[in-house]
């Protein structure tokens, strides 16, 4: 009978549900306004007047999210098609940098939004897909590794800078480890943090960390499990938490100050991985869909992590089941999650989680 009940518990638990769920958030999730076009593996970024920029997948077209109106519409299209693997960072000035991709792997264009259009910026000096894209303090934008051809391609160490001044890229120090499938974290510091992806097959437990200021990496600690198409999302508190991977439901905490990496309580989905993670404005985080094991099952399920507790609780699922979608904090508290593969194709369908403006908590006690 035992038995019975964890197989029906865990056909809940990969569909979306769990049987005994604990609401730590009062939120829901509605649908919203479709996107004009079908994507997943994308990109989205929020502009500073409050709307989403929409690129990547399969064509040039692009097309922005307002949430006063809560619909999409067309902007200019991209000069290139970038494909998969592509990356989107805000710049100082408002204005979006898209790097890379598999279509356009040395391609870089920026988005204006006054105009509405694109218009091509210096190209990168090695192809990079499947790369990161951090925006440094300095206004500058730091792009790691990655992999350098879409067919064959292998993991790389090359780093590069892209300056929008001068609107051109520069070759950085280069990784200790080749990386794709990694995550690229700017630190409360100025720092930035590279924790896990693979190299030539094997997934990395090793992380790293980059000095803007010196231009050079330093070694960290190793995190205490491999992790690949992971999540690192920073607290308000500083740390930075590393949840998901191929193997289990792990999660872990890296703390800058003694730069060392330690084991939380397990999050509720096993295997979860190219999923979200989204910090609330209450300090928690929303992790979102996603795919269990390597099967794989495309989940809609929904976890919080609370970083007073350090644990996970179940939430209300989304609507749609998705694995690399994108998930965006819109200005209202809300999270704007968009397209993905729902397990049978690419999807245009979008969702909000919708939060409780007065639930405001203050965690930057959390425990250090």
């Amino acid at each position: 009978m035992k038995i019975k009940f964890i197989v029906i518990e865990f056909l809940y638990l990969i569909s979306g549900y769990s049987l005994c769920q604990e609401m730590l958030y009062n939120g829901k999730w509605e649908s919203t306004g479709n996107m004009i076009f079908q994507r997943r593996d994308h990109t989205a970024t929020l502009l500073l007047d409050g709307q989403v920029l929409i690129t990547g997948w399969e064509s040039n077209y692009a097309e922005i999210y307002n949430p006063n109106t809560d619909k999409f519409s067309s902007t200019g299209n991209l000069i290139a098609s970038h494909g998969q693997g592509s990356t989107e960072a805000l710049l100082n000035d408002g204005t979006v940098l898209i790097v890379g991709g598999t279509w356009a792997p040395q391609v870089a264009e920026i988005y204006d939004p006054l105009n509405g259009a694109f218009s091509l910026t210096g190209s990168l000096n090695f192809p990079h897909l499947y790369h990161t894209a951090t925006p440094l303090p300095d206004g500058r934008v730091l792009i790691i590794g990655g992999l350098d051809n879409i067919i064959g391609g292998v993991a790389v160490d090359i780093c590069e800078l892209y300056n929008p001044i001068t609107r051109t890229f520069t070759i950085t120090d280069s990784l200790n480890n080749a990386r794709v499938g990694h995550k690229a974290t700017l630190l409360q510091n100025g720092k930035v943090l590279i924790t896990g992806g693979s190299e030539n097959g094997n997934i990395l437990s090793s992380a790293e960390l980059y000095d803007p200021s010196s231009e050079i990496f330093i070694s960290t600690s190793n995190m205490n499990q491999s992790h690949d198409s992971h999540t690192a999302t920073i607290l308000k508190n500083g740390q930075v938490l590393i949840a998901g991977n191929f193997f289990d439901n792990s999660a872990e905490l890296y703390d800058p100050q003694l730069g060392v990496f330690t084991s939380i309580n397990s999050m509720n989905v096993p295997q979860r991985a190219s999923h979200t993670a989204t910090l609330l404005l209450n300090g928690q985080v929303l992790i979102a869909g996603g795919f269990i094991g390597f099967g794989p099952i495309t989940t809609r399920s929904v976890e919080i992590y609370d970083p007073m507790t350090e644990t996970f609780q179940f939430v209300d699922s989304m609507i749609t089941a998705r694995q690399q979608p994108t998930a965006t904090l819109l200005p209202n508290g809300s999270v704007l999650v968009t397209g993905g593969y729902d397990g049978n194709t690419e999807t245009k369908l979008t969702e909000l989680f919708i939060t409780d403006p007065n639930d405001i908590r203050d965690y930057n006690t959390a425990k250090i």
